[in-house]
């Protein structure tokens, strides 16, 4: 499942040097047929600006970490 997060993450854009699974939690989900798990992504690091965060959710992430949340506020669009 790593190997397939990271896959996935440099189809989505990201640098391959610079994806890192700092956590994984394996959720098996029951009401699912077959061997379905749920995953959540926090994508950390590199992202300046409103297009870059959004970027990052449309690909999946459900947390950012970031030190410019500021800035990538004041650039969102209303």
């Amino acid at each position: 499942a790593r190997t397939a997060a990271i896959e996935a993450a440099v189809e989505a854009g990201a640098i391959r040097d610079t994806v890192e699974i700092i956590d994984a939690e394996d959720v098996p989900l029951q009401y699912y047929p077959g061997h379905t798990n749920r995953v959540k992504v926090k994508a950390a690091g590199g992202m300046h600006s409103w297009q870059e965060a959004l970027a990052m959710v449309d690909a999946g992430a459900s947390r950012l970490g970031t030190s410019s949340t500021l800035k990538i506020l004041e650039g969102a669009e209303e």
